[in-house]
């Protein structure tokens, strides 16, 4: 079909089209003369690099990028922003009424950036803004509390590992201290260093002893004797008496000694448990401030608050314009099939006539 026919098609049917789409215009103006009028409240939010929830319980490294964790935690709350429980939430909050609480919510990032822009529509401007508010805290304290379940977690198990870390440092400990008051010791090496000493300071007496013995000797070889009578004192030799105290501490050091591998893993199991027990109480402290910190989920900061808007949003132009251009793609898909319909009729009359003329008949109309 040629263009010229085409437009002779439109030309023909043009009141058609004319009719469609000032129908459907009237009907459309009708529609929302009679609707609510609605009003958006905007609530625009910077999200930055999200803490980790995760207590680990040693050093360890990120396995993903900054900006793949700033995207994955704008995705989820865009999610969670556009989802049944926050509105649900927000609706038992606020206490909404039936006919309030049908209101709609879009959550969109702004392109290159890591900003989310969140539109609220509501019948009054007063409800959108206040909806868009508190929808927007809702979802940040419903985010933080999806974050922080892990770390709870970690938290519970950090604290069942401490109270058997605790345990065990209370057995060390009492041991090592029982096998201290059964030895009457309190540190071995400090107690085998003590009778170092005074085997040290006891040689040096008996060596003193014994210089003092032999100055004696000398002193009373060229002296005569006197002889005084039958009954004599008897001389207690200083010598011999520090020889007896070596000996004495000579054993108890060795039984200090005989001592020291027992003591020596009894103090190093204390210092084991010890050491377990401060880095698992220091995990439960850093898991407890981290399920307060995940919880307030900071890295999600509202930069621009709802105001109350001060006019309704209308969408009559753009409804209009759609409405234009389907009603017009429909007056001339009608217009088509209406011509096409009636040239197909007009040839099957012509076909049935040409068929209703006989030869004889023509033979005499000619004649005539």
């Amino acid at each position: 079909m040629e263009l010229i026919e085409l437009l002779r098609v439109i030309r023909r049917w043009l009141w058609l089209i004319i009719a469609i789409v000032v129908v459907t215009q009237l009907a459309l103006w009708w529609g929302l003369r009679s609707a609510q009028p609605v009003y958006a409240a905007t609530v625009s939010l910077q999200i930055s690099t999200p803490q980790r929830e995760n207590v680990a319980a040693y050093d360890e490294y990120r396995s993903i990028s900054l900006r793949d964790e700033i995207t994955v935690a704008i995705n989820n709350l865009v999610e969670l922003l556009e989802g049944d429980e926050i509105h649900k939430r927000t609706t038992s909050q606020l206490g909404l009424a039936e006919n309030d609480s049908h209101y709609t919510i879009t959550a969109s990032r702004a392109s290159d950036a890591d900003f989310v822009n969140v539109i609220v529509e509501a019948r009054t401007p007063d409800l959108a803004a206040e909806i868009a508010n508190k929808h927007v805290s809702v979802a940040i304290a419903y985010y933080g509390e999806l974050r922080a379940q892990s770390t709870k977690a970690e938290k519970k198990l950090f604290a069942e590992q401490l109270r058997a870390a605790e345990n065990e440092y209370r057995v060390a400990e009492k041991a090592l201290s029982d096998f201290r008051t059964q030895n009457g010791i309190y540190s071995l090496e400090s107690q085998m260093s003590t009778q170092q000493k005074l085997l040290e300071q006891l040689q040096l007496e008996r060596d003193r002893y014994m210089l003092e013995q032999a100055i004696t000797i000398n002193t009373i070889a060229g002296t005569p004797t006197p002889t005084t009578g039958t009954n004599e004192t008897p001389v207690i030799n200083p010598v011999a008496e520090v020889d007896k105290l070596i000996t004495r501490r000579l054993k108890e050091l060795d039984q200090f000694t005989a001592l020291v591998p027992q003591y020596n893993v009894l103090e190093q199991n204390v210092e084991q448990a010890r050491a377990v027990y401060q880095h698992l109480l220091g995990k439960y402290s850093e898991a407890e401030l981290k399920v307060t910190a995940v919880q307030a989920a900071n890295f999600i900061q509202v930069i621009k608050p709802a105001y109350v808007p001060t006019k309704s949003e209308s969408s009559w132009p753009k409804l209009a314009v759609f409405a234009l251009v389907g009603s017009l793609g429909m007056g001339v898909m009608l217009a088509f099939i209406l011509q096409y319909i009636y040239s197909f009729k007009l040839t099957n009359v012509a076909v049935s006539t040409s068929n209703q003329i006989s030869p004889a008949g023509v033979d005499q109309k000619t004649e005539t």
